[in-house]
């Protein structure tokens, strides 16, 4: 399945709190060794049941406000993402045989779509798109994803609203599937196989020999599979994001186009006052959130979620790694590839 991250949480035991987000799995406020940030937590103090009861309260007004996607469209979203999963994989079957391989070789090249953005993240709105990332083995070109797969997809009926902008900074294929707004980005990796059991980009190798390109259209994906890493209570994070986004959107602030910060800073800003506040219900989080940045030192103190690493390692050696101390780009605030 190609649903976004999962929703389940285990058994509560006698020890942890927990409030039922009216419909969404439990929100778990465990008793845990912390782990998470670069530096100790503020507070690790269990809410209290007013704490609690508001955040039920602010759950009820998101939904009244309909920030909540419904069943039906989360089933929807995920059955077009599998489709366009199939055609990928079509796809790719199809410029390998045309590039001389036998057709095992080729079913077996593999090829897979992941998400990113609110999607991925557990926080998608009704009528908000799907950011996704396809991912091929090493045969199948920029250029053929479009053109070949553009025509593919040009073909579909269930395709509307077929956009393709190769020379964007980030080259994306907007369209609508099914009703499902949809921006697809592309990587090739260096790779004879993309393997289907792949459900995450993390891991810093797969950056090994790509172009900027690709660097950049991955990182939309191991950003958000590393927040959700990175922060203490997933299902807690989710709400507190839903919030902060609807009041950015709403004060009119929501636009890294425009100056202002968009969906992935928001997030990493929400994930960080998860890290100091580990055990903190959303309605805390939120009045936090507020309390943190309104004080935050924002030129001496850039809002980290872990250590930055340096990668001397083949083929990654080339990439820059946002690090003030020695990149005056960064200290200038430059666009980053």
């Amino acid at each position: 399945s190609l649903s976004s991250s999962g929703q389940g949480a285990g058994e509560v035991s006698r020890s942890s709190l927990w409030l039922r987000a009216m419909g969404d799995a439990p929100v778990i406020t465990q008793t845990r060794p912390y782990a998470f940030g670069v530096t100790n937590p503020v507070n690790v103090k269990l809410p209290q049941e007013g704490d609690l009861h508001r955040s039920n309260e602010l759950i009820s007004v998101l939904r009244a406000l309909n920030l909540y996607e419904t069943a039906a469209g989360n089933l929807q979203r995920e059955r077009v993402l599998n489709e366009l999963n199939r055609i990928v994989v079509d796809w790719v079957v199809e410029v390998g045989m045309e590039q001389g391989l036998d057709e095992q070789e080729a079913r077996q090249a593999g090829g897979k779509i992941f998400t990113f953005g609110s999607y991925r993240l557990g926080v998608v709105t009704p009528g908000s798109d799907i950011d996704t990332l396809c991912v091929t083995p090493r045969h199948v070109s920029r250029d053929a994803f479009f053109k070949i797969l553009y025509a593919k997809l040009q073909q579909d009926a269930r395709v509307s609203k077929l956009t393709p902008v190769p020379d964007a900074y980030t080259p994306v294929l907007k369209f609508s599937f099914d009703g499902v707004e949809i921006d697809l980005l592309f990587a090739r990796l260096p790779l004879p196989v993309i393997p289907s059991s792949w459900n995450s980009l993390e891991n810093d190798l797969v950056l090994r020999h790509v172009d900027e390109k690709t660097a950049r259209s991955v990182n939309g994906s191991r950003v958000a599979d590393l927040i959700l890493k990175l922060v203490p209570n997933k299902e807690t994070f989710k709400v507190t994001l839903r919030f902060v986004k609807h009041w950015a959107k709403a004060r009119g602030i929501y636009s890294n186009v425009l100056g202002y910060l968009g969906g992935v800073s928001w997030a990493i800003l929400v994930a960080r006052c998860c890290q100091l506040y580990p055990n903190f219900a959303p309605s805390q989080l939120v009045h936090r959130f507020f309390t943190v940045y309104s004080i935050w030192n924002w030129r001496n103190s850039p809002v980290l979620l872990c250590r930055i690493k340096e990668h001397s390692a083949d083929g990654l050696a080339n990439f820059k790694v946002w690090n003030p101390k020695v990149n005056l780009q960064v200290a200038r605030g430059d666009r980053q590839t």
